[in-house]
């Protein structure tokens, strides 16, 4: 595949939104924020920022959207997207939001090296989960597999394994998902992803499939507690 220029990006971005957004008229690109720094050849996914207007043209037609008028008082979306040239379909993320209500984004955490810890790590892949998902509900993190030998600092990508469950929130709520209840009988799904420090966004490849058991939930507390026994199990080895 040919590195794309921005606004063929862009042109993608409002391509997938219009064939899975489930609404009846198409949209059309009205403004892009300019990303000085975009590189097209860059393997991590890249920002896409742009808003759309309601078109005359019905997304059944099938039309060029580029050639449809724009319709007297259309509805205006505000739009945030991920673009990565390695995957197909290369825009992997395509959300939009009428205007004025700040759409649920990916959390970006730039975080200094030392700090990258990998409940840090588990937090941000849920929240790619979630954006990228397609699901109504939310799902927040059920139980985090430690990773005796995770390294903040290291730039080689390093693995996350954890579980997710449903909760009672949709995804277009605004807030915190620590605050969300699970949902009686929600389902459960077993997660992977990859952690790079030195990329930005830094968690990749986040997958997630449906469970039949479900996980105990972990708690912070828990979390380092199984961390520790992890290493008094080894200890004994190392010391004789």
């Amino acid at each position: 595949m040919q590195p794309c220029c921005y606004q063929e990006a862009l042109a993608a971005a409002v391509n997938t939104y219009n064939q899975e957004s489930g609404l009846p008229q198409a949209y059309r690109l009205l403004e892009a924020e300019p990303q000085p720094q975009w590189d097209p050849s860059s393997q991590p996914a890249q920002p896409l920022k742009f808003s759309i207007k309601e078109t005359e043209c019905l997304v059944s037609e099938k039309r060029d959207v580029s050639q449809c008028p724009f319709k007297d008082k259309g509805l205006v979306k505000d739009c945030k997207g991920l673009y990565a040239e390695e995957k197909e379909p290369p825009v992997i993320t395509a959300k939009c939001e009428d205007a004025g209500q700040e759409p649920q984004l990916v959390k970006r955490v730039n975080w200094p090296k030392s700090q990258a810890g990998y409940e840090d790590a588990v937090t941000t892949a849920v929240d790619i989960f979630n954006q990228e998902s397609g699901l109504p509900q939310a799902y927040r993190l059920l139980e985090a597999e430690p990773q005796s030998e995770w390294n903040p600092s290291s730039q080689a990508a390093q693995p996350l394994k954890f579980s997710v469950k449903e909760t009672v929130c949709p995804i277009a709520q605004k807030g915190n998902l620590k605050q969300c209840d699970f949902k009686e009988n929600g389902l459960v799904k077993d997660c992977s992803g990859l952690f790079t420090a030195g990329k930005k966004p830094p968690v990749t490849a986040v997958k997630c499939e449906d469970t039949s058991q479900e996980p105990e939930l972990v708690t912070r507390r828990k979390f380092w507690k199984k961390i520790l026994n992890g290493a008094l199990k080894i200890a004994p080895f190392f010391l004789g």
